[in-house]
């Protein structure tokens, strides 16, 4: 029967690419990190499970237990520090006069200061 079968082009084949192993652990651990899915999917789990087979106690416990092993063979994220330069002694001058000159600043200032002095 299976010789029978209609054979798709070779290039619709081609175009076809399985997703690497890196790809489908990346979107196991998005869907894994996702507390929306993982309620979702926890329900539906032991939904299924009462619907074919007998219920089991504690199943929202166990299927989230389950759920927390995954996530903790995902890889964690990489914390990239971003270096920051510190302001030059003219720079911050700059940002004072800024400040100083801007009469929404100065309006705002006074105010705050005047209900600390009352």
């Amino acid at each position: 029967i299976k010789a029978e079968c209609p054979k798709p082009p070779a290039t619709l084949l081609k175009l076809v690419a399985l997703p690497t192993p890196d790809e489908v652990e990346k979107w196991v651990c998005e869907a894994a990190s996702s507390a929306m899915i993982e309620k979702e999917a926890t329900e539906e789990v032991c939904k299924l499970i009462a619907e074919h087979f007998t219920t089991i106690p504690d199943c929202v416990q166990m299927v989230e237990m389950l759920w927390n092993k995954i996530k903790a063979e995902c890889p964690k994220p990489k914390v990239i520090l971003k270096l920051v330069a510190v302001p030059t002694p003219d720079e911050i001058e700059k940002w004072v006069c800024e400040a100083a000159s801007s009469e929404m600043i100065e309006k705002e200032a006074t105010e705050e200061v005047c209900k600390l002095i009352a």
